[in-house]
């Protein structure tokens, strides 16, 4: 059976590869392959003018789905040597940096013999202190009671809270009422319940699967005990801080993903792309993308119709201009028109003609409301494609009367291409990947090239 994970981009604010490829250019010094100071540097930072971008506070999502394997949670953030030993309480306050982190693992298996194992990684992440577990509010005044007194109305009362009081809950027990583990952020004390019926869920609460307010805080990396499923585009926590020279209130996330094995990923590959190529079934993963080549023919859509009815065939645009020979105009003509040249002439909708009863005119017209028996064609034309990726979800696709199927090439303009001329393209191909190892011969090898581009 073949594991294709769904996969989302890290901030619910930015939907487009576009969108994050603009926003990621404004970022200055975490940048993948290299830093700004010429050393390795093997994810993307999301900071500064980058970060606004995103909508932080809205919480850094799974870029796909997998399993929380081990994260760093601390109380409060690490700071610089050289600030806490400041003279002045503004140094003092300077240089914290996070070194809390989440990693998820994810798995490729296409088709069910060829398997592949990686990592998103998801570095300087808030302190615990920064998270608000509250999950539902108060939506009316009740009273809530003690765990062992709460069957009867009359007892184990132990106070009213407000409408709209923040609540963080446990388990909801067999008589219908929650266990109440914060009032407002506050622990409780003791044991108490309030009833379901009391309370509506917080619409914007994280509802993070990979910590909560009982999970311990540790400078020590944490694994946990049972498997924790993350689905892709579930909130996973929240940016904190890295400040880098002495800087102060720096939000950053950094960002990875990695596998072990080059040679793994190779070998994956290229069996993938094989079978993906070579599938047929009808539930087949459907592509994403078409990848173009150069020099394929292009056509435009035409459309063979007849005249309902008899009506003027004219010169140009103008309804005062002279008209066609009137033997052409009778109902029944045949005529091959361009739907991609109609205009709107005094309340009329006028489409250009090129063909009456399959001879070639130029430059006559006749208004849209007599034509029927529709049918479209595709005229090849002499211009040939371009080398290009086109998302699939920005593609329009037509079919002729034989039901070939053909894409829109170039948006808003009537030029089409053979949708069997195009190659279907999913991410589990990696066609949108370039592999470099240490026997490549590419300018930009990080291995046998590296010395260029790093400073001395």
């Amino acid at each position: 059976m073949s594991v294709i994970p769904n996969f989302v981009y890290p901030f619910k604010k930015l939907t487009k590869e576009k969108e994050y490829l603009e926003s990621l250019k404004l970022e200055a010094k975490g940048n993948y392959l290299f830093n700004k100071f010429g050393f390795w540097h093997g994810g993307i930072h999301f900071a500064g003018k980058t970060l606004s971008k995103v909508q932080p506070s809205d919480g850094i999502r799974a870029i796909a789905d997998g399993e929380l394997v081990a994260f760093r949670l601390n109380n409060e953030y690490e700071q610089n040597d050289d600030d806490k030993n400041a003279k002045t309480k503004e140094d003092r306050e300077k240089g914290f940096y996070s070194t809390n982190f989440f990693l998820l693992k994810h798995k490729l298996v296409y088709p069910k013999t060829n398997e592949l194992t990686f990592f998103s990684l998801y570095m300087h992440t808030a302190k615990k202190s920064e998270y608000d577990f509250n999950t539902h509010k108060m939506k009316k005044k009740d009273t809530i009671r003690s765990i062992e007194k709460y069957i009867d109305a009359s007892i184990g009362k132990i106070k009213e809270l407000e409408k709209d009081t923040k609540l963080t809950l446990g388990t909801l027990n067999e008589y219908g009422r929650y266990q109440i583990l914060q009032i407002n952020g506050e622990n409780t004390t003791g044991v108490c319940t309030v009833d379901k019926s009391s309370v509506i869920p917080i619409e914007d609460a994280l509802k993070l699967k990979t910590i909560n307010i009982n999970t311990t805080t540790s400078k020590k990396i944490q694994f946990p005990s049972t498997s924790i499923k993350i689905k892709a585009g579930e909130i996973i926590g929240l940016v904190g801080e890295n400040n880098i020279n002495h800087g102060i209130n720096r939000e950053v996330l950094h960002l990875e993903v990695f596998a072990s094995d080059i040679k793994k990923i190779s070998s994956f590959i290229q069996t993938a792309k094989i079978n993906y190529r070579d599938n047929k079934a009808e539930n087949k993963p459907k592509p994403t993308q078409i990848k173009i080549e150069e020099e394929k023919t292009l056509y435009k859509t035409l459309c063979e119709c007849s005249l309902k009815s008899g009506a003027n065939i004219r010169e140009g645009y103008s309804n005062s201009s002279s008209k066609y020979e009137n033997k052409t105009s009778r109902k029944g003509t045949k005529l091959e028109v361009d739907l991609s040249q109609i205009q709107e002439v005094d309340g009329y909708s006028r489409v250009l003609i090129t063909k009456i009863d399959e001879k070639e005119v130029t430059n006559y017209t006749v208004v849209t409301s007599v034509l029927e028996n529709k049918k479209t064609i595709f005229n090849e034309i002499e211009e040939k494609s371009i080398k290009q990726t086109i998302a699939l979800s920005d593609i329009k696709e037509e079919k002729d009367s034989s039901n070939e199927r053909y894409l829109l090439y170039e948006k808003d303009v009537n030029k089409y291409i053979k949708y069997k001329d195009c190659e279907e393209i999913h991410p589990i191909t990696f066609d949108w990947a370039n592999l470099i190892d240490e026997s490549s011969e590419d300018d930009i090898s990080i291995f046998s090239n590296l010395h260029k581009y790093l400073f001395p």
